[in-house]
């Protein structure tokens, strides 16, 4: 099933005074930093000039790369130095927001069979991520699932409530993907991720061995988005929507990567064939739209480039490894522009690629021969 079909990722901001309150990664970081022994206040989520100090101190002294890496602490970046903090000392990873289980709602409430699979889907996606990725999400993410639009607004809402602040208008962005009941789809918010399935006139087993599969491969679609934004720094509601979009780099990336994910988990455990590049190649000759421009957010429409921009990112993929993918992010959350991080993770600048990539779209050869490393 084409991703575009059931995939948005929603790309507002909060109440503009939201910003203001207690964040949870500045209350990571310094419940971090104090554990392991620098002077810094209570946690409180507020920046402080003690807490910055103490990040500056672990950069200049630390042995961890990655924290050497990381941009000055602020707002904006806590996300990364709670991450980083915690994988490079597993005692502070307590201290993170995602130590606490994530808050299921879903259609027929706890013990329902939509509960358990939305419950489930998303256990199998952190653990896909982790294995596959190495990836560790700092921040909680909370999952909800229905087939009625207006349910899932309502618990989109409540979950938000939760967190003290608001987007507002949910019904109008759930609707754009899951069509009042009638197809499967997925909206990736901050810190929040939504999935629908077509109404059912049984939630039971029959129908939980037929959808978990599907709506699976959603979660794990839409968890790349938060795994896009948490990398980037862009999960802040400090960061305006323009910005955070320009944050992430080429749309074509962001959704190309989401699809690669997807489709391996489905066929790594979902009993999807494998079409290898040569199937990719063939989705992807229906649209004649070029990479290039595919960069800007909403540049991407209907199935056919989908399949365009799915197959650019599998070449990268299959040629650098599955991690590049995650370096992308990371290097653009490192402070380095679209062009700059691209060199970094795949070795090649990103104009040069988009151009190359129009010959190996029409070339089943050229671009088995690009994904293996042989040109």
């Amino acid at each position: 099933m084409p991703s575009f079909l059931f995939s948005f990722f929603l790309l507002v901001l909060a109440l503009p005074g939201h910003a203001a309150g207690p964040d949870p990664s500045v209350a990571c970081v310094e419940a971090q930093v104090a554990a392991l022994g620098y002077s810094v206040p209570k946690p409180d989520g507020r920046v402080d000039p003690q807490t910055r100090a103490a990040t500056q101190a672990m950069k200049q002294q630390g042995k961890s790369a990655a924290i050497r890496a990381l941009p000055g602490f602020k707002l904006e970046t806590a996300v990364g130095w709670c991450r980083e903090i915690g994988m490079s000392h597993p005692a502070a990873r307590k201290f993170m927001p995602s130590a606490k289980p994530p808050i299921v709602y879903a259609h027929g409430g706890p013990g329902s069979v939509p509960h358990k699979v939305v419950a489930q889907a998303f256990r199998d996606t952190e653990n896909y991520f982790r294995s596959r990725y190495g990836f560790l999400s700092a921040s909680r993410v909370d999952v909800a699932g229905s087939h009625d639009v207006r349910e899932l607004a309502g618990f989109a809402a409540e979950l938000q409530r939760k967190r003290r602040y608001s987007f507002g208008g949910m019904s109008k962005f759930i609707n754009r993907v899951c069509d009042e009941g009638y197809s499967y789809g997925g909206v990736a918010i901050i810190n929040q991720l939504l999935v629908c399935w077509p109404t059912a006139k049984r939630f039971d087993a029959a129908w939980q061995k037929k959808t978990r599969r599907v709506i699976t491969g959603i979660m794990v679609h839409e968890y790349m988005h938060h795994v896009q934004r948490e990398l980037t720094n862009s999960k802040s509601f400090a960061r305006r929507n323009y910005y955070a979009r320009r944050s992430m780099g080429p749309k074509w990336m962001v959704e190309g990567t989401a699809e690669v994910a997807q489709l391996d988990w489905l066929i790594r455990h979902g009993g999807l064939k494998n079409p290898g590049i040569g199937g990719y190649v063939n989705r992807a000759a229906k649209s004649a739209k070029s990479l290039r421009n595919m960069r800007e957010h909403g540049a991407l429409k209907g199935g056919d480039q989908y399949a365009v921009a799915h197959l650019a990112a599998r070449l990268l993929a299959e040629r650098n490894g599955a991690q590049s993918i995650l370096n992308y992010w990371r290097y653009l959350g490192h402070g380095n522009n679209w062009e700059t991080a691209f060199q970094k993770a795949f070795g090649m600048r990103l104009s040069d690629y988009e151009r190359l990539f129009e010959t190996l779209r029409r070339d089943r050869a050229k671009a088995a021969a690009f994904a293996a490393g042989r040109s």
